[in-house]
């Protein structure tokens, strides 16, 4: 093309100049070959070397992902299969025996207004000044162990799919966490109700969740409506257990149990108090205070040894000297109850939960901060 455009613009003047004109293109013509090989070659090995490239970033990535599945392998091997974790879990349901016992002495507390029938249970009004004694729980990983599904997300390389959540909780198919049905039962035969205060949605998960707690042999009996305090109850309501819309903090929601008087299966002036929490997360107990946003990791832990805040003394509290505690997030504050209470802290969750938020500064167990984290907590920098 140029050797035409060329001769097409050599003036009739100049003819006699054009053997050295067409020796110049031929010379041009070799260098631009010359060129253009030299660019083919660079090209070459430029798309050999992303080639090479992409291969090592796969390799790069199937290390990571080898190294996210490592990091999590041993807590969900542990949660999965160990007998420590089942003994562990014997021994906190067994000391929540033993705590309840202890709760329900109080002078304030009557264990007369609870009777459980063959297929129901029926409350009566308690004395003016007495109340039901309560145990609040939580159920993932207290009630109901997930760990085929965190199992599931480690394996796949998730952290977390709601959709997915939603799914696994509809199957109805978590195993139980030792001991906890044989204490939901043992509270109901000494008088006491159980409620379950959990992160699960009452729009979406309450059935699930109820079909799951049938196939584990908790009688229908045990989970009348009012029983279930899950997240999108209305405490304003005077029938929280119907609402779905609701944003209360699980603190908020058991404090309204204690507060209020509620009207169930046509018995009014039904009085509880909660003289229990079990959990297997810190945010199980007092979440208006460990999910503010102005409180710190340190803060935490200072409030878990603090005589003032008597939060920390509740966790196996057997003492009635002990008494229950609200925290105030607006007023950033505790307050004492008139009763006393005692948390249960199932143990052996270490994959999720409000920790690692308290800790990382996000929802996920980030590789650098962790070791970052462990550096400052070597025995050897």
């Amino acid at each position: 093309m140029k050797k035409n455009i060329f001769k097409f613009l050599i003036p009739t003047s100049l003819v006699a100049a054009a053997p050295l004109a067409l020796a110049a293109c031929n010379t041009n013509n070799a260098d631009s070959e010359k060129l253009n090989k030299e660019n083919a070659d660079l090209k070459s090995q430029i798309t050999a070397l992303n080639t090479k490239l992409t291969e090592a970033n796969n390799k790069l990535a199937k290390f990571n992902d080898k190294l996210d599945v490592a990091i999590g392998l041993k807590s969900n091997v542990w949660n999965s299969f160990s007998g420590d974790k089942v003994a562990q879990s014997l021994q906190a349901y067994a000391n929540a025996k033993v705590a309840f016992d202890k709760m329900i002495t109080q002078d304030m507390i009557s264990t007369t207004n609870v009777k459980v029938n063959n297929d129901k249970v029926v409350l009566t009004k308690p004395d003016e000044g007495k109340s039901i004694p309560v145990v609040f729980m939580d159920l993932d990983e207290t009630v109901l162990d997930n760990f085929k599904l965190q199992n599931y997300f480690l394996l796949n390389g998730m952290t977390y799919d709601y959709n997915l959540w939603s799914e696994f909780v509809s199957a109805g198919i978590s195993e139980e966490v030792p001991g906890a049905i044989d204490f939901i039962k043992y509270v109901w035969s000494k008088g006491g109700v159980v409620m379950f205060n959990s992160n699960r949605k009452m729009s979406e998960h309450k059935q699930g969740s109820f079909n799951n707690l049938k196939a584990l042999k908790l009688e229908e009996k045990y989970m009348p409506d009012w029983i279930w305090w899950m997240k999108g109850v209305d405490t304003k309501s005077a029938t929280p257990w119907t609402t779905t819309n609701g944003f209360d903090n699980k603190e908020t929601r058991m404090n309204a149990v204690s507060d209020k008087k509620f009207t169930i299966d046509g018995v009014a002036d039904i009085s509880f108090k909660v003289v229990m929490r079990v959990g297997d997360d810190i945010s199980d107990f007092n979440d208006n205070f460990t999910k503010s946003k102005q409180i710190s990791l340190q803060s935490i832990n200072s409030a878990l040894y603090s005589d003032e805040s008597g939060y920390g003394k509740l966790f196996g509290n057997t003492d009635l000297n002990n008494k229950s505690v609200t925290y105030d997030d607006k007023t950033k504050t505790w307050t004492k109850q008139q009763w006393s209470a005692s948390y249960v802290f199932i143990p052996g969750n270490q994959v999720y939960g409000s920790w690692i938020k308290q800790i990382i500064g996000s929802n996920d167990l980030e590789y650098e901060k962790s070791i970052e984290l462990i550096k400052e907590y070597s025995w050897k920098k």
